[in-house]
């Protein structure tokens, strides 16, 4: 940042509409020098597909089949199944016991519904950095199969001299 001063009072009447339309105004000079911000962010996902190999076929069929699998797996479900028994069918106590139950999931499952969301968030980013480092390795066996056919092209060409 440079030593200019930002905000300089030469009277002492200055309103706050006029310090406002000042500071507005520098913050837009400012924004105007230094250009748009940029923010960086990572060019694969969980639901990214894993990239065939040039003949459309797979280098590892089994980690496409997996992964594939793993890119589609719906969330856990969350939601409260709670079964009808004896004990809720008694006049007084029935109800009661009706309450209290359904209490006990949800103070229960509200705990359980935050893990489950963390651990969810967990997976989809090992999942992405599966899926990124997949594409990655085909992308290198693609390469060292267009090296290997140079280096046997090179070698026939050196086998006819």
């Amino acid at each position: 940042m440079s030593d200019e001063v930002f905000l300089a009072l030469d009277d002492e009447e200055v309103t706050a509409a006029a310090l406002t339309a000042l500071i507005d105004a520098r913050i837009g000079e400012r924004r105007a020098a230094l250009g748009a911000v940029r923010r960086h962010f990572p060019s694969f996902g969980h639901v990214a597909e894993m990239p065939a190999l040039e003949d459309g076929r797979f280098a590892a069929p089994n980690l496409a089949y997996h992964l594939r699998q793993a890119n589609a797996m719906p969330p856990a479900p969350a939601e409260p199944q709670l079964a009808p028994s004896p004990a809720t069918g008694l006049p007084l106590l029935g109800r009661l016991w009706r309450l209290v139950r359904a209490q006990f999931h949800s103070a229960i499952l509200f705990y359980v519904n935050r893990a489950a969301a963390h651990q969810a968030q967990l997976n989809n980013h090992l999942v992405s950095v599966l899926n990124e480092q997949t594409r990655l390795i085909q992308a290198q066996q693609a390469a060292i199969a267009h090296l290997e056919s140079r280096v046997t092209a090179l070698e026939e060409q050196q086998n006819e001299k």
